[in-house]
């Protein structure tokens, strides 16, 4: 695959297990002209045919709000969860990429576009917590990954770790007679079904990954209301992040900097509050969607904290066009969060 740059439009996609964003970015202008949103791109969890559908409408979407064609657009970078993760799951990605655009397109890793938004070119230790989570660390020209375990006994600390959690405290729940089982009544409205039928789906892994982790939303909504057993998950959630910073970051050397990536982040003031309370270390905050950015980035060597701040405005302020119902779907927000 040979990447072609003529200095003109370029195409760049996050496909992620949740949700897919691509934008269009004017190279010469160093402006985002279209963005377009879909589900989860996932081919490993949901069908090819499915995913492929995903990654196909964000790029038509971003295409006609950018009032173009693919045509128009010779480079084309992709971050899709599932390639790299094995030799199989990356040639079927692949064939999937090649099926909407031909052979010009490059590949980026998602976990380290989440770490060159975060922390640019400098060395430290970015944590990406999203519906599952994984974390680089760099210092000079090594970059080390931590975490990313898989969602069945692994990604601490994401949504879908958090939902798993949740579901736990409701099993306790209904085992210890408990008066008022808010979690287990948010399981049924949310999942259609109760707790025990819904354990077994998880046990067997017959459950979609983005369905199980949009429920940590419910999760943070209770914590916000006060209910224990939520915001003893989120304080988990916390001391995981908190304990694992804490450690590699005193590993580093002093201009070493730090940055939290993802969707769980925007669970709310209370979660942030217990990070900065238990995090030694200054952090920055950018969120899922917003990695994309950093795929671009990185691959046009844009990596200056001006040109990153300023296209998550232009990002946002793209977004903010788009009905507030296709952002409450794919992004879990009605409106972009402000850091």
């Amino acid at each position: 695959m040979n990447l072609k740059n003529n200095g003109n439009m370029i195409l760049c996609v996050d496909g992620g297990s949740t949700k897919t964003i691509a934008v269009v970015f004017d190279e010469n202008n160093l402006k985002v002209v279209g963005v377009g949103l879909s589900g989860s791109a996932n081919y490993t969890t949901s069908s090819p045919v499915e995913a492929k559908n995903e990654i196909k409408k964000a790029i038509s979407n971003a295409l006609k709000q950018a009032k173009m064609a693919i045509n128009d657009v010779e480079t084309r970078i992709f971050a899709v969860v599932g390639i790299g993760d094995s030799e199989e799951s990356t040639k079927l990605g692949i064939s999937i990429l090649k099926e909407l655009v031909g052979d010009n397109f490059e590949i980026m890793n998602d976990g380290k576009s989440a770490y060159y938004l975060g922390n640019l070119e400098n060395n430290g230790f970015v944590f990406a917590p999203g519906t599952g989570s994984v974390g680089y660390t760099k210092k000079a020209d090594n970059m080390k990954r931590i975490g990313g375990w898989g969602w069945s006994i692994g990604d601490f600390s994401s949504a879908t770790w958090i939902a798993k959690k949740g579901i736990e405290a409701a099993m306790f729940e209904s085992d210890s007679g408990a008066p008022h089982p808010l979690i287990s009544k948010k399981i049924e409205i949310y999942f259609g079904s109760n707790v025990r039928e819904l354990a077994w789906k998880v046990e067997t892994r017959n459950i979609q990954k983005s369905l199980l982790a949009g429920f940590a939303v419910n999760l943070s909504d209770l914590t916000r209301s006060g209910y224990p057993a939520a915001l003893d998950i989120f304080k988990q959630s916390s001391d995981y992040i908190s304990i694992l910073g804490n450690k590699v970051m005193k590993d580093l050397d002093d201009s070493a900097e730090m940055a939290l990536v993802g969707g769980t982040l925007q669970s709310g003031d209370f979660y942030i509050n217990m990070l900065r309370k238990s995090l030694q270390f200054e952090f920055k905050i950018f969120y899922g969607y917003q990695v994309v950015l950093g795929s671009l980035m990185s691959k046009l060597n844009l990596l200056e904290s001006k040109i990153r701040d300023d296209l998550i405005k232009q990002l946002d302020y793209l977004l903010f066009k788009l009905p507030e119902d296709e952002l409450k779907k794919y992004l879990k927000i009605a409106s972009p969060p402000r850091n």
